[in-house]
């Protein structure tokens, strides 16, 4: 599978973590962000055995979490180049689009909200999938590209 990472900064030695795990949100963020990815565990078993209130709940976490990011245990990716360039390029200066290649588990979010036919149309647009946790043997950097803004070249720095 192949996905985008737009971000800020970039090293060769950086570990991509999800937003839980560096929020400082809760004493143990390793805890807080296992927590986390059971709820999303069992609200999707239930809500996939047709329990309504679960999918209830399942709708309001998804929108939480792509809102707040102390509550997100997912690395957030997309399936789309331009999504990535655009995250990187925010506030019109220079980031890094990272293309990661993976095909380990992961949270399809587009997927899970057309499955249960769930509310999103404010982050629709985003293709997100979520990879748990960190990036790492499941889904790795393949290439990173320096990104500028204002139609400026753009430049392959890794590898």
């Amino acid at each position: 599978m192949q996905l985008y990472r737009g971000q800020k900064e970039w090293r060769r030695d950086m570990q991509i973590t999800a937003p839980s795990l560096r929020s400082g949100y809760f004493n143990d963020p390793t805890i807080w962000t296992e927590i986390q990815i059971d709820l999303f565990t069992t609200l999707l078993e239930a809500s996939d055995s047709g329990d309504k209130k679960a999918r209830s709940h399942l709708e309001s976490q998804l929108l939480h979490i792509q809102s707040a990011k102390h509550a997100n245990p997912f690395v957030s990716c997309s399936r789309r180049w331009s999504v990535a360039q655009g995250f990187a390029l925010f506030n019109d200066t220079p980031g890094y689009v990272l293309s990661i290649v993976g095909s380990g588990a992961g949270f399809d979010f587009a997927a899970v909200r057309e499955r249960h036919g769930l509310f999103g149309d404010a982050v629709d647009h985003l293709f997100e999938f979520g990879v748990p946790r960190v990036l790492g043997n499941d889904f790795t950097v393949v290439q990173v590209h320096y990104v500028q803004p204002f139609g400026r070249p753009t430049e392959v720095v890794f590898p």
